[in-house]
């Protein structure tokens, strides 16, 4: 997924958007339909719970159930389901008629009016004596008077509040035990009854009924069982199905009021919280079941070599090793079981000696232990990773990951060796290797999630043995191990998460995409080469060359290509193409800071730490080490309710190539009617810039940081009569006005990376990135240290000077439109506009200029929501938005010559598509870097030509379901997504191609761009592109053909084309004639 502030409306949303505003600026000739969506369009709203009344024929046990019959109410109306299916609340109380087969399954559902009398004191007849006609004869019946919504804590949270009138007890006694119970789910749908479709025609909302509402009332509708994951899904597809005129909360009610009123009604008032509120709530206090210390205090350990072994391998397999029996599976007449022998065969054969023995291993790991055990008893405090081990399952993991990773990685300065999976293990270990990791034992968050999760995912790195004796750890031998957040959240995720179901559904999951090293991840953050980590002790990355900017300019070039940055650059971390952006879940965080942040985040009244305080220490600690640019911000999507991290921090580059919509906020024009019909816009200067605007307001002020050069560049060609520039007194008099060239060059060279005759690795950079050489003043050797020095002696004025230079820089390349301003004088709009869904938070749009200044005109501006709201009563739905306002970036370096955006008139997804796919092509035989193409309208045309349209799902040669032209459901993230497309068929051919062109996009493009090292032309593009959409990019990973093509053996390359003509092991005629054509499109 993306996470990415500033991304336009989706494109649906931008449709409906247009269709509303050009049928309100119809001036004469209006069609039927448009007239009759102005005179009938009205809102609707539902509440459905999801609450089951169980029977219990216990007689001593006075359940809900029994005290509604004990009031007079029949069991048979409302036992299990019924009484949830049967009062539903819209505008009246309204119920559920379902038709089953022989064999009790529901074959279809319809919704039920109430109508006239109730004539019969049935509760669910009439419309008037609804639940009954003894009690107060024949009363109004029950129903919903307005509900609002709101999303807070940057939308990481969607609250509603819902109105409720009903006119007797037996109506409020049921309406109690379903809508006023804290702690059960609740869906609240609204809409417009009458409404124009994307192609502006007029539609009414069919039944009234929707997929969320029958997954409510009957979970099993959908394959996967009962998950908020699947509720959100469904309602994210109505949202779109109905043109953002449908929207709903799903969550659990968190409290109620209610109040009798004189007439004998009851008003009741119900607050619902969206599902993601369980990131709020949840707690890394999921202790380690290993162990019943909760105290911190270290607990003995074994006492002699035996029992080490038993702990370490469990009582069966380590008195095996003991006793010497012979490693043979009990079908085969031995004493191992199954479990036992693969789990060994993973974790531990490799550490046998040559005769087979694992002893010796083990006696050094023993005596490894005592050793740091009695070391770390001394200094307790100073080690979490060993006093915290056992308080929770997080806790373990990083210990074992410490502890297990004993051989080093980083050799020489001439050699590498490669990073390889660290075999973790726990004790009484006895999962295997093809188990599933939601049945895995929690006890043990070892052995199976690393043989998952491993390789460039994981990526544990160590440094044992290659960092000098830390003084800040009691003179210790120095070792850092490092995974990856990723890994982190995952193992988060997977140990320290609620579960919900007999599925074990997760109730957490992170927007991080796993897999192949995390390269095909969109969680981004901002990053100014170098993009060095200051302090190796929270995190690295990769380094990088300096930025060269006029004349800031490094003395020296940095040693990029050394042993510890060449491993580091196989993290993933670096984005091809863009120096700016840096893949967040790659960064390597030190275990033993992650273990510190666990004492150190903010805990609960429980002394429990909270997911999300635990998260915003890990991400602060990155921001500090890596120049203190990033703004992280850890937020609920109450879209797909996936935990996502956002970088408030502009990153250039990496935002969809959609057009960005435009509000008419005011009168008609051009066809444009407008739908807004409330508007708040007012502009004031943040008050923490005070002191930036008394010192650095004109463009020649000498406040050179980022902020500060931004504000400069808004104040161009204006110049104060009295104080026509500021001048600092340490200000270099030779120096042009307002340049930050002479300190971040003095920083660069003085402070952070220099070299000093005889003594190579007296900056701080180079002792904590490369190993120390010491030569005499004739240039003689005098030691070499391979070592890395990662004291705070080191990290804390390195970080003091990198942040300051780093801010210089980011400053400058702002004041060159390089980058993005971080800072911009904003304006405050609020609008009203009438009720639509589908608009996300962080999403941007425009308005048009009638109300704004000259400053902001000509689309220099781009509006974040930053809150979204909506107010839903019978009478009418409006939605609220909040914004935030930004400066446009264009990524021309010059922005004098941007061109302006051309608004586009026409509304098709089509070409917009075409738009976003076809980008900057080379229509030449010129080779250019593979990251600046993209998939041309004549390679489209050759895949659909090869593939071939087919408008319902059908098995290919090889029994893969497909559909259109050739999508499978590996173009999806979700199997849900994949099965809904399939339930809609048949689907059109312009639905097709929207689905080809948006795979190619989102994944084979991205595989072109991390895998082809060499520059190519348009028709080898097109022709690769064509290669990977067929045969699958793990082919293509793997083949010969991209190793001869990153030797720039290109005739080599395109020979290994016919090679793949195969499907299943049999030729393929057709396969063979594709293969053919691309090689002739390679050489086009």
């Amino acid at each position: 997924m993306s996470n990415i502030i500033g991304d336009p409306f989706q494109l649906w949303v931008q449709d409906q958007i247009k269709v509303r505003q050009s049928a309100l600026g119809q001036k004469s000739e209006i069609s039927p339909d448009i007239l009759k969506y102005y005179t009938t369009k009205t809102p609707w709203l539902r509440l459905a719970s999801s609450i089951n009344l169980e029977k219990d024929d216990d007689p001593n046990v006075q359940n809900v159930l029994k005290k509604l019959t004990n009031a007079g109410i029949n069991e048979n109306l409302i036992v299990g389901d019924k009484l949830a299916k049967n009062f539903i609340l819209q505008g009246g109380a309204v119920s559920l008629e379902e038709t089953t087969d022989d064999q009790g399954v529901i074959t279809s559902s319809n919704i039920k009016l109430n109508k006239g009398l109730n004539y019969s004191n049935d509760l669910f007849n009439g419309a008037y004596g609804w639940g009954g006609i003894n009690e107060r004869g024949y009363v109004p019946m029950p129903g919903i008077t307005s509900a609002t919504t709101t999303y807070y804590n940057n939308g990481a949270l969607s609250k509603a509040t819902i109105n409720i009138k009903c006119f007797s007890k037996t109506q409020f006694q049921l309406l109690d035990v379903l809508y006023l119970r804290p702690g059960y789910t609740l869906l609240l749908e609204f809409g417009w009854s009458t409404y124009l479709n994307n192609d502006g025609n007029l539609e009414t909302y069919d039944g009234f009924k929707s997929q969320p509402l029958t997954y409510l009332l009957n979970p099993e509708s959908e394959k996967g069982g009962s998950s908020q994951f699947t509720m959100l899904r469904l309602i994210k597809q109505e949202r779109q199905q109905h043109s953002g005129n449908y929207e709903a909360v799903y969550g659990k009610i968190t409290n109620f009021k209610w109040t009798f009123d004189s007439d004998g009604s009851y008003n009741c008032e119900v607050n619902l919280i969206g599902m993601g509120s369980v990131i709020e709530a949840l707690k890394l206090n999921v202790s380690n079941p290993k162990s019943n210390n909760q105290s911190g205090k270290i607990q003995q350990q074994p006492t002699s070599l035996n029992e080490f072994i038993k702990e370490e391998l469990g009582e069966r397999v380590g008195t095996y090793i003991i006793g010497g029996t012979p490693r043979i599976l009990e079908v085969n007449g031995g004493l191992w079981s199954e479990d036992e022998y693969y789990n060994y065969q993973l974790s531990y054969e490799q550490f046998e000696d040559e005769s087979g023995n694992l002893m010796p291993y083990l006696k050094e790991e023993y005596n490894k232990q005592q050793k740091l055990e009695k070391a770390d008893n001394e200094s307790l405090n100073a080690n979490p990773l060993l006093k915290d081990r056992d308080i929770t399952a997080l806790n373990r993991i990083f210990y074992d990951v410490y502890q297990k990773s004993n051989a080093p990685v980083v050799t020489t300065e001439e050699s590498t060796e490669t990073v390889e999976n660290i075999p973790i293990t726990t004790t009484n270990t006895t999962t295997t290797a093809n188990a599933n990791a939601k049945n895995a034992d929690a006890s043990l968050p070892g052995t199976y999630w690393f043989s998952q999760y491993r390789d460039k995912d994981c990526f544990i790195l160590s440094t044992t043995k290659l960092e000098i004796p830390d003084p800040d750890n009691g003179g210790k031998d120095g070792k850092s191990v490092y995974m990856k957040l990723s890994a982190i959240l995952y193992a988060i995720e997977t140990y320290c998460n609620l579960f919900s179901g007999r599925e074990k559904i997760a109730m957490v999951k992170f927007d991080f995409r796993k897999g192949n090293g995390g390269i095909f991840d969109k969680n981004y953050m901002a990053i100014i080469p170098p993009n060095i980590s200051t302090d190796p002790n929270i995190c690295l990355v990769p380094y990088t060359q300096v930025v060269d900017i006029g004349n800031i300019k490094g003395q020296n070039q940095l040693p990029i290509g050394n042993t510890l940055n060449k491993l580091l650059s196989e993290s993933n971390f670096l984005v091809d193409g863009n120096k700016y952006a840096g893949r967040l879940g790659n960064v390597l965080i030190n275990v033993k800071y992650a273990a510190k942040c666990l004492r150190d985040a903010a805990s609960n009244s429980d002394n429990s730490v909270s997911v999300l305080s635990y998260i915003k220490t890990l991400l602060q600690g990155i921001n500090s080490s890596m120049g203190g640019i990033n703004d992280f911000m850890v937020t609920n999507d109450s879209d797909d309710g996936l935990v996502k991290i956002y970088d408030q921090t502009p990153i250039i580059g990496l935002n969809t190539k959609r057009l960005i919509s435009r509000f008419n906020v005011f009168g008609v024009k051009d066809n444009d009617g407008s739908f807004v019909t409330n508007i708040g816009l007012d502009a004031s200067i943040p008050s923490d810039f005070a002191d930036l605007i008394s010192i650095g307001a004109s463009q020649s002020g000498n406040n050179m940081m980022g902020n500060a050069t931004s504000f400069s560049n808004y104040n161009k060609g204006l110049i104060d009569r009295i104080l026509p520039d500021k001048v600092s007194y340490e200000k270099p008099k030779s120096t042009a006005s307002g340049s930050a060239t002479p300190v971040a060059t003095q920083l660069l060279n003085e402070k952070i990376y220099y070299i000093v005759e005889g003594e190579e690795g007296s900056s701080p950079f180079y002792s904590l990135y490369v190993k120390g050489i010491k030569k005499d003043p004739n240039n003689v050797l005098i030691s070499e240290e391979v070592a890395f020095n990662f004291s705070s002696a080191v990290t804390s004025t390195f970080k003091e000077n990198y942040t300051t230079y780093i801010k210089l820089i980011q400053g400058e390349l702002s004041k060159q439109f390089t980058i993005p301003s971080p800072f911009f004088l904003p304006f405050n709009l609020n609008l009203e506009i009438e009720g639509l869904s589908g608009m996300r938070l962080f999403e941007k749009f425009r308005i048009n200029n009638d109300i704004l200044p000259p400053s902001y005109e000509d689309d220099g501006v781009d509006i974040i929501i930053k809150a979204l709201n909506h107010s839903i009563d019978t009478q009418r739905w409006s939605t609220t938005i909040d914004t935030l306002s930004v400066p446009s970036y264009n990524t021309t370096t010059d922005k004098s010559k941007a061109a302006p955006v051309e608004e586009k008139k026409s509304s098709s997804q089509q070409e917009e598509l075409e738009e976003a796919a076809e980008g900057p092509n080379n229509d030449n035989k010129e080779r250019v870097p593979p990251n600046t193409l993209s998939i041309s309208a004549n390679g489209v045309n050759f895949i659909k030509k090869g593939e071939g349209f087919r408008a319902n799902a059908y098995q290919d040669s090889i029994g893969i379901w497909t559909i259109g032209y050739g999508t499978t459901a590996y173009s999806f993230d979700d199997d849900d997504e994949w099965e809904d497309l399939i339930m809609q068929a048949p689907i059109s051919e312009s639905k097709a191609e929207e689905l080809l062109r948006q795979h190619i996009i989102n994944n084979v493009q991205g595989y072109i761009y991390g895998l082809v090292k060499v520059d190519l032309t348009q028709g080898e593009f097109d022709a690769l592109v064509s290669f990977i959409y067929n045969v699958g990019s793990g082919n293509f990973q793997s083949s010969t053909m991209l190793q001869i093509l990153n030797k720039e053996d290109y005739e080599g390359a395109v020979n290994q084309f016919p090679r793949f003509n195969k499907a299943g092991g049999t030729v393929l005629a057709g396969l063979t004639k594709r293969r053919h054509e691309e090689m002739e499109l390679f050489l086009a």
